[in-house]
């Protein structure tokens, strides 16, 4: 691996070093090509839906696998925009960052006693 895929955790240069976009998508790429789940994906869903009668195998992959990314990439978009817009939202709402805080406060004491009080099997 080269150097300037891993982080620098030394405290106060995170803010210093912004990531290139050149870096960004290198551990994007090494991210998804390490991750199993994507390989288990793409080899037991996809063979599914190819028909070797319906003519050359490779090309029906290719489709689908450009499908399967392009979908992807456009969840991947809007998911990012309207996360985006709620951060601004909270950001200059001063309730809406209260009832933020209290929500996930909430939650946080209710994990913590169902952990407490749940029964071991």
């Amino acid at each position: 691996l080269r150097a300037n895929l891993l982080p620098n955790l030394e405290p106060g240069t995170a803010a210093a070093t912004p990531l290139r976009w050149r870096e960004a998508i290198q551990r994007g790429l090494l991210t998804n090509l390490l991750n199993p789940k994507a390989l288990l994906f793409c080899s037991v869903l996809l063979p599914q839906f190819v028909d070797p009668q319906a003519g050359a195998v490779v090309p029906q992959f290719m489709t689908l696998g450009v499908l399967l990314v392009a979908v992807g990439g456009l969840f991947d978009c809007c998911y990012a925009l309207a996360g985006a817009g709620l951060g601004r939202w909270i950001q200059r709402s001063p309730s809406a960052q209260r009832v933020q805080q209290w929500l996930f406060g909430s939650l946080l004491i209710g994990f913590a006693l169902r952990l407490t009080f749940v029964q071991q099997a």
